[in-house]
């Protein structure tokens, strides 16, 4: 049986403690990279970034989404069922006024009171009753809502920094009587309508008027019970404007299936960062979609390059966690085996 001499081990232990220290170095690298919380947006992002479309690539109707769109097909939960079927309104009629009612279901308080990054179920009761819950909040509930009413939405979001944590979400719903999607922002109660006809505009729509490449949209308030995003109108337009460059799409709506996966429910307990972290790993985190503008080439090539970076350091990890695995079990097992070799074992 092999043993290990002393000067060997020796080197042994130097390299164990080696690998550990650059463990450690690859993990600290990481880990400054996600501070503040916006840069730890970043990194998931960066993450889940799947390339650039253009507008003209996007404005597909549910029935021939790309075969790769994260389209629900999970079962609602009994929660959500109940509370999409709970008034007359939510049940009867096209998907967009139904849409609308469900929408404004979750305005009761709309008080500000911050962020929730918490389950579906618990977000929900949350909004309605406390008032808390952000942008990201109601997208994600309002989607479990409409999923369970039979009505398709997207997530659309756009950035103020370059596809990190500062910027803002919302929902589209497609309008099966129309045959068209219509944007709904129900954390800022807001709908985009035309000037002219006054009708509830899509995403890209909005979009474009604001590009200046149609006639600029008008920002209104979507339910007259709940409070504005903004109490000068002018700023509200400001906010949308400032955020233009910077859109995107995320590739998929199937916020039960992500909800519902053991790994990321669990670890969800811990922090939202972790149960986003392990959804990516599960591959149940939808993937972004950016819209290429030539003002966002550039922010898109450093997203691309962290993206590159951040795989490296996950490829590098294991690798050195592999190591001194391996290292740490000589290590640990070789004073048995000589044991046993001195008894004649």
């Amino acid at each position: 049986m092999l043993v290990i001499p002393p000067r060997q081990r020796m080197w042994l232990a130097r390299l164990l403690k080696l690998d550990l220290a650059l463990l450690l170095l690859v993990l600290v690298w990481v880990l400054s990279q996600a501070f503040p919380s916006s840069e730890a947006v970043r990194l998931r992002n960066a993450l889940v970034l799947d390339g650039v479309v253009n507008p003209a690539q996007l404005a597909w109707a549910p029935a021939q989404a790309p075969a790769d769109f994260r389209l629900e097909h999970a079962q609602p939960s009994p929660f959500f069922s109940t509370l999409a079927q709970a008034r007359p309104e939510y049940t009867t009629g096209g998907s967009w006024p139904r849409a609308q009612a469900l929408g404004r279901s979750l305005q009761v308080k709309l008080d500000d009171k911050g962020p929730i990054m918490k389950g579906l179920e618990e977000s929900y009761t949350r909004i309605v009753a406390q008032g808390e819950g952000y942008c990201g909040d109601f997208a994600d509930v309002f989607t479990a809502l409409a999923h369970a009413a039979g009505i398709v939405t997207r997530q659309w979001s756009f950035s103020f920094d370059g596809y990190g944590g500062h910027g803002h979400i919302f929902n589209e719903v497609w309008d099966d009587q129309a045959g068209k999607w219509r944007a709904i922002d129900l954390y800022n109660n807001y709908l985009f309508v035309d000037p002219d006809s006054g009708e509830a505009l899509s995403a890209l729509e909005f979009r474009a008027a604001l590009r200046g490449e149609r006639p600029m949209a008008r920002i209104v308030q979507f339910n007259p019970d709940a409070r504005v995003g903004f109490v000068i109108p002018e700023k509200a337009l400001a906010y949308y404007r400032n955020g233009m460059d910077q859109w995107y799409l995320w590739w998929g709506n199937d916020v039960f299936s992500a909800n519902g996966n053991p790994t990321v429910e669990a670890l969800g307990k811990i922090s939202r960062h972790v149960e986003q972290l392990a959804a990516i790993i599960e591959g149940v985190q939808p993937r972004m979609r950016i819209i290429e503008t030539p003002e966002s080439g550039a922010r898109i090539a450093h997203m691309e390059q962290l993206k590159g970076r951040l795989i490296l350091a996950a490829e590098a990890f294991c690798a050195l966690a592999a190591l001194a695995l391996v290292l740490g079990l000589l290590l640990l097992l070789q004073p048995m085996k000589a044991e046993r070799v001195a008894h004649g074992r």
